[in-house]
């Protein structure tokens, strides 16, 4: 008896569930951007500290992060109704739910009470105090009854989500590592004779440096070709990924929409499907463009560099 009691008050702090925002998910990932065509482009996302500047990708994470958020109304009225409905049962029992809430004394007290009830006592105490969820659970079965086919459809694809996801996340790691393992064997040695003293060795006088300078000078060209084949590598992957899950956000689209994403939903247990289901999608959405963003900051980071971080010893 003591842990239904406890399961209530708990529910009074639990935290509310959001419903989706109506955004197309596909306009969404279509306003991803390619990674940059050159390592010198990639610069350009950021500024001289390494904060994102691109106005684009600014524009898509605060609109992204905004239909995380949505909603909130609609998911507080849910969560507001659930509380009301733990609320009037403990009340219906006579528990103080404040005072439960912030008085140990107070719940060592109820503790005690009830184990002092007889069988009896505390089968008529838990009827009574659950009596409120029972009614609230039958108006939730039946609004799960009354729900529209469109909403139907997409709760038993959302029901299916955390399946499929996993199974794009086993793809998507298998696509990386064969794109870094290409990456890797397509960065053979640049062919260059270095000079013969190292540039960080203290013998490394003005004459040695002029040479390592003529050294950089054709080394650096050959560095930012590299990099710029390394972006064209990890652009291939990306547009593979994407094609990947753009087929998955036109079927959350195709289902979502009908729905209003999840807000014609007449049961909270579908809005919660549902909106768990858009989340997940929104969260594809999300890692596209954290990598598309990291791949740009690596690249940059090169740039920045410069050469004559090559021509120490230990960087090489």
């Amino acid at each position: 008896m003591r842990t239904t009691a406890m399961f209530l008050v708990a529910a009074l702090v639990a935290p509310a569930v959001q419903a989706a925002d109506q955004r197309s998910l596909v306009d969404l990932l279509n306003r991803v951007p390619e990674v940059p065509a050159t390592p010198q482009d990639a610069v350009k996302w950021f500024d001289k500290d390494g904060k994102l500047v691109h106005p684009v990708l600014l524009a898509l994470k605060a609109d992204l992060e905004s239909a995380k958020h949505a909603n909130d109304g609609a998911s507080n009225k849910d969560a507001a109704a659930a509380t009301s409905v733990t609320v009037q049962g403990l009340e219906n029992v006579g528990i103080d739910v404040a005072r439960m809430k912030s008085d140990p004394a107070y719940v060592k007290e109820l503790q005690e009470r009830l184990k002092r009830m007889s069988p009896q006592e505390q089968m008529a105490f838990t009827q009574k105090m659950m009596q409120p969820q029972n009614q609230a659970s039958v108006h939730e079965v039946r609004a799960m009854a009354n729900e529209s086919p469109a909403v139907g459809a997409a709760v038993d694809v959302a029901q299916t989500w955390n399946d499929r996801q996993q199974s794009r996340h086993t793809a998507h790691a298998a696509l990386w590592k064969e794109t870094e393992q290409s990456i890797k064997s397509a960065q053979k040695p640049f062919g260059l004779t270095k000079p013969t003293i190292e540039y960080d060795s203290p013998g490394c006088e003005q004459a040695c440096l002029a040479q390592w300078h003529a050294y950089g000078e054709k080394l650096w060209p050959l560095v930012l070709a590299r990099e710029t084949t390394t972006l064209d590598t990890w652009r291939t992957a990306l547009q593979k990924d994407r094609a990947s899950l753009s087929a998955l956000l036109q079927e959350g689209d195709r289902l979502l929409a009908p729905t209003q994403y999840g807000a014609a939903a007449q049961s909270r247990t579908d809005r919660t499907w549902i909106n768990g289901y858009y989340t997940g999608l929104l969260a594809e959405i999300e890692r596209c463009l954290d990598e598309t963003e990291s791949t740009a900051r690596r690249s940059a980071t090169v740039v920045n560099a410069g050469v004559e971080r090559l021509f120490w010893a230990g960087s090489r």
